[in-house]
């Protein structure tokens, strides 16, 4: 940085669609993205709190008996929600959409 200079060129100021920046900001996992997809989980009930830290109180949990919840979120399927997916263990179960949990499985194969 010892021969900074400024220029005379004016940069392009962004014209683009405007995005909704803090949904956007809550389907990433660790800053990867990947394809958008609104996935939906069976849960035990003693994990909720992560869910919670994770998308927001924005989530709503619907009671499926037996210690197990349902929700569903917006994410951006990459590597990354598929491990964090994968943390949970039994504890957290996938239900659709159905390329989401092939892509877990081949994880854990």
């Amino acid at each position: 940085m010892d021969d900074v200079e400024m220029l005379e060129t004016r940069t392009e100021i962004y014209t683009g669609d405007e995005q909704d920046l803090q949904k956007h900001k809550k389907t990433l996992f660790g800053m990867y993205q990947g394809e958008a997809e609104e996935v939906k989980f069976e849960i035990a009930s003693d994990i909720v709190d992560r869910l919670f830290d994770t998308f927001g109180d924005e989530i709503c949990f619907e009671d499926k008996g037996d210690g197990k919840l349902g929700c569903k979120a917006e994410v951006q399927i990459s590597p990354t929600f598929l491990m964090w997916c994968l943390s949970f263990g039994d504890k957290l179960k996938v239900i659709v959409p159905e390329k989401v949990k092939e892509r877990l499985s081949s994880y854990t194969e």
